[in-house]
């Protein structure tokens, strides 16, 4: 009995000392600081909107022109110019969406019945004919009425977003003029 005695005393002096031992609790951490407020969508101008859906609508069309140069040619330099483009407008109408999306906008992505009567036509052609037929898209893809719309945009757009798409549509048309031509050269 004495031990179970000794034993008990053992146990409270232990108890009692590891609870003055201890660490004093410790501090409640900070709150978090509050999540700023989600971003308000792109104000864009009303005037712009037909535009940039002009950009996307003309860049979803030279994707698929495009694209048909890698089964439709035979000349490895239309292929290449081709691929290049192909890419190049596919990012090109990727950053059309991205920005129509950030306005909370969405845009058909079907062509117009006569962009798809042309392509059906087009993709109904192999070889040399393809490619005077493709060449010909590339050197007429720069429209009087859409570069002066595009170059408008590119001075007074609602946002820097909006000038930068305007500005690379404008390049794209360019390139694909004297990429054309150049290659109409070389056809000759």
């Amino acid at each position: 009995m004495r031990m179970k005695l000794r034993m008990f005393v053992y146990g409270a002096l232990l108890a009692t000392a590891g609870c003055a031992l201890s660490p004093p609790p410790a501090p409640l951490p900070p709150a978090l600081p509050t999540a700023p407020a989600p971003a308000a969508p792109a104000k864009i101008a009303a005037d712009d909107v037909p535009v940039l859906q002009r950009i996307n609508e003309r860049a979803a069309y030279m994707q698929a022109v495009t694209a048909l140069a890698a089964a439709h040619s035979e000349d490895v330099l239309i292929k290449g110019v081709a691929a290049q483009l192909t890419t190049d407008y596919g990012k090109h109408h990727d950053a059309a969406q991205k920005i129509a999306a950030t306005a909370n906008l969405t845009f058909s992505e079907t062509l117009y019945p006569s962009e798809q009567a042309h392509l059906r036509q087009l993709g109904r052609l192999y070889g040399k004919p393809f490619d005077r037929a493709f060449l010909y898209d590339l050197s007429t893809v720069s429209r009087f009425e859409d570069k002066a719309e595009f170059s408008a945009l590119q001075k007074n757009g609602s946002t820097a977003d909006i000038k930068k798409l305007a500005e690379e549509a404008l390049h794209l048309q360019d390139r694909c003029v004297e990429d054309s031509k150049g290659l109409m050269k070389r056809q000759q």
